[in-house]
């Protein structure tokens, strides 16, 4: 459910508690566990974050930077309707990455023979 070209795309202002990593929205409409999302700021920066928990009309997304400057009021969260992919093959072996699947050893990103889904399949 890729949403990058929906014209019904959306914003939502539903920030009720932000709390270290962890940001509590209610009512984000269809969501997923695993969703990406992105965490929009007032002066154009962009946090990543996925959703690790549904409780009823809360989402909790966990947020993948910092959280400087993010506040109730001021934060528009964007659902992507995907979860997060990494690319993979064997150029991977002996490599590092971060958290977010980039590489953080210095070298050149890997050429991908496939991409899935970081919570399998």
């Amino acid at each position: 459910m890729d949403r990058s070209d929906d014209l019904l795309l959306c914003d939502r202002r539903t920030v009720r508690r932000i709390e270290g990593p962890l940001v509590f929205a209610q009512d984000l409409g269809s969501v997923a566990i695993g969703e990406t999302a992105s965490l929009l700021l007032p002066d154009g920066a962009r946090r990543r974050g996925q959703v690790i928990e549904i409780a009823g009309r809360v989402a909790v997304i966990q947020v993948l930077d910092e959280t400087d400057g993010m506040g109730l009021d001021n934060v528009r969260i964007r659902l992507s309707g995907a979860v997060p992919t990494m690319d993979l093959s064997l150029d991977l072996l002996g490599r590092r990455f971060d958290g977010s699947g980039a590489p953080s050893d210095g070298l050149p990103p890997v050429v991908p023979e496939r991409r899935e889904s970081i919570l399998g399949r």
